[in-house]
């Protein structure tokens, strides 16, 4: 996207530069703001909870169905009535936080993979064979019901695992308001902590109200679920038939300027050729500078730097000013590694796509494609599961 527009003055000049009559161009001016005015864009925000049956009622059904089998299959006999216990404080917060469907979900995908497929009915491998998947990481298992619906391998209980690093009623998620500011920030607010009167230009702490918008606030829960690199992809066309194409999406993400990669391209745009030139400046100087900002300190670290010739710093000098105006600029559209939205509706029309690499791929980023009210789930593709 632009980070600016030209002016009115702007659109003259350039415009008047071609020939065309400065009437005509001030005409356009005017179409175009009269076209802006009758524009109108209202983005549906709101929570989309995951479900695999169509109907919350059914996830919940199946859901305790699951639990129930697993309960049966892995709780140690004689510790019946600890483990009851413990299952019903994580299905009440499960329940009250609408995931029985996000747990659903999960435990179909791995179910997928650790069982065979001889006919290819569930997925698109005939002939697939048991894939082995990671036994369980991160706060995922310390639950109780990703134990017993064989999401993840680990018992939390012998282990003294905590349920609530995982899930509280306090992360639940729900619609509420996100409100920004005319110097860039932004609050978000759940219904019952909503300001009354809160709205555009109003005046919070000297800041100025700019937009009020509905968002859904809270956080989702997060279980990384490990497959062996060869079968990453088998698993995303496994979701995509699951699910229906236009359902499932790669989760995208943003590269932006680095100090080494922007000194390169800014010495090459001023026509230095000598690359081996420039490398002995990225190279040997660069390592030490913050890579989000080109700051003053970073400027400094050159200046002190010892061996460097009259050329460099000339070079330097020269370069440096416009990296200041390129920094944390977004230079590339890139795919989180292993991010991936389910939607319950195609998310064509709901959220802004683009197609790469045989699959659809979100153009926002975590942030607001999780204020859309859309589920990350994690398919990370970790290379020693293929060894073992």
């Amino acid at each position: 996207t632009a980070s600016w527009m030209m002016t009115a003055e702007e659109v003259r000049l350039y415009l008047g530069r071609h020939g065309i009559p400065a009437d005509d161009i001030d005409e356009a001016i005017d179409n175009t703001v009269w076209l802006a005015n009758r524009c109108n864009a209202h983005i549906e925000s709101h929570a989309r909870f995951p479900l695999m049956t169509g109907t919350e009622d059914g996830d919940n059904e199946l859901f305790d169905k699951m639990l129930e089998e697993g309960f049966k299959k892995k709780v140690p006999h004689g510790k019946e009535a600890e483990y009851r216990e413990r299952l019903e404080y994580e299905k009440s917060i499960i329940k009250e936080s609408h995931f029985p469907g996000y747990f659903n979900t999960v435990a179909d995908y791995i179910k997928y993979c650790k069982e065979p497929d001889h006919a290819g009915v569930r997925g698109h491998i005939v002939g697939k064979e048991p894939t082995i998947t990671g036994a369980g990481r991160g706060s995922g298992a310390g639950s109780l019901c990703t134990y017993l619906l064989d999401i993840t391998e680990v018992d939390p209980i012998p282990f003294g695992l905590y349920f609530e690093r995982f899930l509280t009623p306090a992360r639940k998620m729900e619609d509420g308001w996100s409100v920004w500011y005319d110097d860039g920030t932004e609050d978000s607010f759940r219904p019952s902590d909503m300001p009354e009167g809160l709205k555009t230009g109003s005046e919070v702490d000297s800041k100025t109200v700019t937009g009020v918008f509905p968002a859904a606030i809270g956080e989702f829960p997060d279980i990384d679920s490990d497959f062996p690199s060869s079968f990453g992809d088998d698993m995303i066309r496994y979701l995509e038939k699951r699910h229906g194409r236009d359902n499932v999406a790669h989760l995208g993400n943003f590269l932006y300027t680095r100090p080494k990669s922007t000194f390169r391209t800014i010495s090459k745009a001023f026509g230095v050729k000598d690359q081996k030139f420039v490398s002995e400046i990225t190279d040997r100087f660069m390592d030490e500078l913050n890579d989000d900002d080109f700051l003053d300190e970073d400027k400094k670290i050159l200046d002190e730097a010892k061996d460097l010739s009259p050329a460099h710093r000339k070079l330097i000098n020269r370069v440096w000013p416009h990296m200041q105006r390129m920094r944390s600029r977004v230079r590339a559209l890139g795919t989180h590694a292993s991010g991936v939205i389910i939607a319950n509706e195609p998310l064509l029309g709901a959220i802004p796509l683009r197609w790469a690499n045989g699959g659809w791929v979100t153009a926002f980023d975590h942030d607001p494609t999780e204020a859309l009210g859309y589920i990350k789930y994690d398919v990370l593709k970790v290379t020693s599961l293929d060894i073992l």
